[in-house]
């Protein structure tokens, strides 16, 4: 069993399809989020961009899902989901 699965972040996952649902009121809310046009396209756009790039979507995310920010569930999900490959790397290295 992966670690996404482990946390609930399935490709079937409630969570992420709230975030797929949400996806363009996020990217009308902040332009950032605008790099793709579905959330699905997020985790392939990642690891074709620098950190420099990557960095600020990934901040968007992580201020909706700040209990601070937007409080938002849906966009924790999704940014653990964006997060995974990296974790899983550096947890296999």
């Amino acid at each position: 069993m992966s670690v996404g699965d482990q946390l609930g972040l399935d490709d079937n996952s409630e969570l992420l399809d709230q975030a797929r649902q949400k996806w363009p009121a996020w990217v009308a809310a902040d332009p950032r989020l605008g790099v793709v046009d579905n959330f699905d396209d997020l985790r392939s756009w990642l690891p074709t961009v620098d950190h420099e790039t990557s960095d600020p979507v990934l901040l968007a995310l992580a201020m909706l899902a700040a209990p601070d920010g937007g409080g938002d569930i849906a966009a924790a999900a999704a940014l653990a989901k964006c997060l995974l490959p990296g974790a899983c790397r550096s947890r296999a290295g």
